[in-house]
């Protein structure tokens, strides 16, 4: 996972999480770097404009992932 604080917000710019844990792991976050609320980036769908970006999320099979540095 990678993510930010700014200010009260938690950001998290990506991550290999999904669903429940994901949800989890963003409300420990916030207890942890006492932050008010959380913008999680999730992937795009096919018919979302915008920056494009990659993002895996809880496909079975992957056993290991990776978040990419990111500059924005």
């Amino acid at each position: 996972m990678l993510y930010r604080c700014d200010k009260e917000q938690l950001i998290i710019k990506e991550t290999t999480l999904s669903g429940k844990l994901l949800q989890d792991t963003a409300y420990g976050l916030m207890k942890r770097t006492n932050t008010s609320s959380c913008h999680v980036r999730l992937r795009s769908d096919s018919s979302a404009t915008g920056k494009a970006f990659a993002m895996l999320h809880g496909l079975k099979g992957i056993t290991s992932g990776y978040c990419n540095l990111v500059l924005d």
